[in-house]
């Protein structure tokens, strides 16, 4: 331990000065947590295909040059990848979409410390940084998403698989956030082709805790979502932006049919919105991304450079909804609700087989009674208003629908005009109404050539059925 404080204070000695105060604490935080990590690192996303099209590599610097990203014309990377550079105090490393190798910044060339062969494994996957070392998040390969954490072994030039609890299964998303303590899901698809899931669309979201190792459920008390235009936020556009404090993508909100940013606080986990007009989705168009801080730098359209400051543009949004963490999904809870519905019949159901003989012949005479005296007022009732009109008397409701043509008729007004209104079984009273309209369409097809009476859905209220006297 001597040693070790002997070594330390060395070190900070030679700290440059704008440097020391953050250095002192991560350095705190590090001797008191052996699984807390100072995650402080400047990134770099890059479309390959665009790299041309940078116009000024000042905005850059000073943490990355023109002779690093002009070299990455040489680097081999997957289809509709990116290129990946994160800076921190242990190095700047790269990463190349779809590809197994790691680079790092020595001697003014990249040096891949990958020493195996291997692809195909690691497409979208999210390069971070976690107490000096280079991991990799997530991801799809054959054929099936992940949420996998693989961790790099510079002994052996190699990848290994961390150990995780309670991963998702065939799940990714590109929409993932960092923080020093967690990792954050949001939204995104399971697939997994062999299990017969095929791009399913997750409403809600996970977080990985980095100090238990064990992932948890998300939940969101407000509507986003990926696959559902009518959802009161649609994200409809593809691209995120990952600073220190929070992660920003597009999309449309319903209520005021406006687009703009979906701003997620990782700390606080709310979330606002940001109205954002533009002709352009700058997510997809610039060819990079740099962030530090909460600062992003990047092109718009014309190729200019820009520079947005997602704390500001936080602070001037409104807030539309808040995340938060779970100890099962939605779906399980659900699941459970359900199961405790049926729980709850079965018991009733038990109860009410074993009470029912008990209390039967208490009840069964005097009830019985009544109910055969209001069976017989209610079947003269009835009877009596069946006879309201017979289909003989079809000719005398033409000349009354003749005198209402035109009109529109609720159910109610259409059983008034019939006169029966007053028919106490709402049953025998459907019977009653359809059978007279059969007949006077009969009638009228018969004699006119055409059906007086058409039902249609009511403009206002597509719910509701309306009558139409032709």
């Amino acid at each position: 331990m001597i040693y070790h404080f002997r070594f330390v204070s060395a070190l900070v000695i030679h700290v440059r000065r704008f440097e020391k105060m953050r250095f002192l604490f991560c350095l705190s935080l590090t001797l008191f947590s052996s699984s807390f990590f100072c995650l402080y690192a400047q990134s770099l996303r890059l479309n390959p295909e665009a790299i041309h099209q940078i116009t000024n590599f000042e905005q850059l610097g000073p943490h990355f040059n023109q002779e690093m990203i002009q070299q990455l014309d040489s680097l081999p990377v997957g289809i509709d990848e990116e290129f990946q550079i994160l800076k921190d105090d242990s190095g700047i490393y790269l990463f190349a979409g779809c590809r197994m190798e790691l680079y790092r910044w020595e001697e003014n060339s990249w040096k891949n410390l990958y020493q195996f062969q291997n692809v195909g494994y690691t497409c979208k996957s999210r390069l971070i940084i976690k107490e000096g070392n280079p991991f990799l998040l997530g991801g799809y390969g054959f054929w099936n998403s992940h949420t996998d954490l693989i961790e790099f072994d510079p002994r052996l030039g190699s990848w290994s698989l961390a150990s995780v609890k309670a991963q998702p299964a065939n799940y990714n998303s590109e929409y993932l956030g960092i923080t020093e303590k967690s990792a954050f899901l949001l939204l995104g698809f399971h697939n997994n082709p062999r299990e017969d899931v095929h791009q399913l669309p997750e409403n809600q979201g996970y977080i990985l805790d980095f100090e238990s190792m064990a992932w948890k459920h998300l939940g969101f008390d407000f509507e986003m979502s990926l696959v559902n235009p009518n959802a009161a936020y649609y994200i409809f556009q593809d691209g995120t932006l990952d600073s220190q404090d929070f992660l920003a993508f597009n999309a449309f909100e319903s209520a005021s049919q406006n687009k703009g940013l979906l701003i997620f606080d990782k700390n606080e986990l709310n979330f606002r919105f940001f109205p954002q007009e533009l002709d352009y989705n700058p997510l997809e168009y610039s060819p990079y991304f740099m962030v530090d801080g909460n600062q992003v730098y990047l092109q718009d359209q014309k190729n200019f450079a820009i520079s947005w400051n997602l704390e500001d543009m936080y602070a001037k949004a409104k807030m539309v909804g808040k995340a938060a963490i779970l100890p099962m999904s939605v779906t399980e809870v659900n699941r459970i609700k359900q199961d405790y519905v049926i729980i709850s019949l079965v018991s009733i159901s038990l109860i009410g087989l074993v009470l029912f003989p008990v209390f039967k012949k208490r009840i069964a005479s005097p009830t019985l009674k009544r109910t055969d005296e209001r069976q017989g007022k209610d079947h003269i009732q009835n009877e009596n208003y069946s006879k309201a009109y017979s289909p003989q008397e079809s000719p005398n409701l033409l000349e009354i629908l003749d005198q209402n043509k035109g009109k529109m008729f609720t159910v109610e007004e259409l059983d008034e005009l019939f006169d029966i209104h007053q028919i106490p079984n709402p049953e025998n009273k459907r019977v009653k109404r359809s059978r007279l309209i059969k007949e006077i369409n009969t009638q009228a097809e018969e004699k006119r050539g055409y059906k007086m009476i058409n039902r249609t859905r009511s403009p206002e209220d597509k719910r509701c059925l309306l009558y139409e006297i032709k």
